[in-house]
């Protein structure tokens, strides 16, 4: 029996009882269980990064109340600086696709001059 079911048990729920929010939360829980001791892979840090700005996306537009300056530039420097990493950690892929396009289009010309 692992933890999630010592935890329900301890709720006195079984797993088909919980609703489908509680079901997803479980789903997160067990996932985060079962992959704690996998490192962190560079594609977990660009999903976590892409979630984070979302979420600051969505407090700077949809906050109820207005932000005051410090607030508002607080998220809008958090959200540069995410934007920076995830540039950063996407760059060596931008960088072998801008290599792939030039050399098709060397091709291109070389099949051209022929």
């Amino acid at each position: 029996m692992n933890l999630l079911d010592n935890f329900l048990k301890a709720i006195g729920k079984k797993y088909e009882e919980l609703n489908q929010s509680e079901k997803e939360v479980y789903g997160r829980w067990e996932e985060q269980l079962t992959r704690a001791n996998e490192p962190i892979t560079i594609e977990d840090l660009k999903d976590f990064l892409v979630k984070e700005m979302e979420i600051e996306l969505n407090q700077l537009l949809t906050s109820k109340v207005e932000l005051s300056s410090i607030d508002d530039i607080f998220l809008k420097s958090q959200i540069r600086i995410i934007r920076i990493i995830l540039a950063f950690l996407n760059s060596p892929q931008k960088g072998k696709e801008v290599l792939e396009t030039m050399l098709m289009r060397k091709i291109e010309q070389t099949k051209k001059q022929k």
